[in-house]
């Protein structure tokens, strides 16, 4: 059974998208709550051993992550806007280091349906 069968039209939308322009890529970076399956559904690996963003929530964790970016540098980044919780937490407030991190370096290249496709600042 393929994977499709099991996932909303938004979603599939998405992969299919992220498919196509990350053909190229090697890795993933997502940051999201929602879409923690995207390396999955993607057959590609996570840029760092952080396969869900939310889990980068300490400072010192944040810091290492934003180095791997840099050093990874990729092209597009997934995200996920604002108003959605977990703990209470949005996930721009969980990891606010990170956060700011990508909203200096990328701005939104596309939408679709409730993620963002970042794209690093030429």
């Amino acid at each position: 059974m393929q994977d499709k069968n099991f996932l909303s039209n938004k979603t599939i939308n998405l992969i299919d998208y992220y498919k196509e322009i990350f053909k190229n890529d090697n890795c993933i970076i997502n940051i999201t709550y929602e879409l923690d399956a995207i390396t999955y559904l993607l057959k590609k690996p996570s840029c760092t051993k952080y396969w869900s963003a939310w889990l980068t929530s300490p400072t010192l964790i944040q810091r290492n992550y934003i180095k791997k970016i840099e050093k990874i540098k990729p092209k597009y980044i997934l995200y996920e806007p604002r108003g959605v919780y977990f703990d209470g937490l949005e996930l721009y407030q969980r990891i606010e280091l990170i956060n700011n991190y990508l909203m200096s370096g990328y701005k939104k290249y596309n939408e679709v349906g409730n993620f963002i496709i970042l794209k690093k600042n030429e």
